[in-house]
């Protein structure tokens, strides 16, 4: 569990960018348990925190498979758990996965004990924007649980959801 100033600025940065409308499940053609992310979060859903660990590894090691293409971005993945997610009236728990895959360098102004002043840089995840994600909610088991998704590449990465995560649009 994160507190204080990092938990809002982690809120901000996972889910400041989720606005669109477009709602998704997860599919499979042959069957809906053999889609590798559903069945990650199923576990997730049902054991809570005793699988939440091991879960997410089984996650990262899908989305490296779902990666090699020259085309594709390295990057940091982050698991979190939600609870209490408002949703159309209901209090549901929600798993997000997030991708970033940009680095920034950012200048730090430090003062050592002399009172001498130096810079400093360092290599970091900046929280402005979030490349990929995803909030899956424990809602709708059956049919492939709802879920939202951002692409900040939108059509060039298609492989986020359709080959990671392989979910389908709702129709209204």
């Amino acid at each position: 569990a994160v507190d204080g100033e990092l938990r809002e600025i982690l809120l901000g940065y996972f889910l400041g960018n989720f606005k669109q409308e477009e709602w998704y499940r997860f599919s499979h053609d042959t069957d809906l348990n053999m889609n590798e992310v559903y069945a990650y979060c199923q576990y997730i859903f049902e054991e809570s925190e005793e699988a939440f660990f091991q879960q997410s590894i089984h996650i990262a090691k899908h989305l490296y498979e779902h990666s090699e293409h020259t085309r594709i971005r390295g990057g940091e993945l982050y698991v979190a758990y939600f609870e209490q997610v408002l949703l159309d009236d209901e209090l549901v728990d929600a798993i997000g996965v997030f991708k970033a895959e940009h680095k920034d360098v950012y200048i730090k102004l430090k003062a050592d004990p002399e009172n001498a002043w130096s810079l400093e840089h360092e290599q970091g995840t900046s929280t402005a924007k979030l490349d990929k994600g995803c909030l899956i909610f424990n809602t709708e088991k059956a049919d492939g649980y709802r879920a939202i998704s951002v692409d900040l590449k939108g059509g060039d990465a298609k492989y986020w959801r359709d080959e990671f995560l392989q979910v389908t649009q709702l129709q209204d």
